[in-house]
């Protein structure tokens, strides 16, 4: 900084290399660190796209699995379902029958029945007394 406003010829310019090389080493010097960072990012960039690959690959592969299972789970649950109302449905049906089944077994019992004709035909001073009173 202070080289050029001393004389030549003085002694202090004698420790000081020449202009030339005062502005050539900066550059070389900035030229290397401008190459060296722009090679890091360069290597960082191609590591960070082949590690997303490699991710995004993965990634792919654990949504393919979920939608895989997403459909098992999915017919599987559809299936329950379908078993289910089956069963239902079933269940309801047995349930209908035996209910006719026993209407029917109580009206041909009552049908058949000779009680049941006696009973409608009594008046109440046939009845027990103990029942007689109840009915008034």
């Amino acid at each position: 900084m202070i080289s050029p406003f001393i004389d030549a010829n003085h002694p202090i310019q004698s420790y000081f290399p020449e202009r030339k090389w005062g502005i050539a080493v900066p550059i070389f010097i900035g030229v290397i660190f401008l190459t060296i960072s722009l090679v890091f990012i360069g290597v960082a960039l191609l590591m960070d796209s082949k590690i997303s690959e490699v991710a995004n690959r993965r990634m792919d592969e654990k949504q393919r699995e979920e939608r895989e299972n997403q459909r098992q789970a999915t017919s599987s649950l559809a299936k329950y379902r379908i078993l289910k109302t089956n069963r239902v449905s079933d269940e309801m049906q047995v349930q209908r029958t035996i209910s006719k089944e026993i209407i029917n077994g109580i009206e041909q019992s009552v049908a058949n029945s000779s009680v049941a004709g006696s009973v409608h035909n009594q008046s109440s001073s046939d009845l027990p007394p103990s029942f007689a009173d109840k009915k008034q």
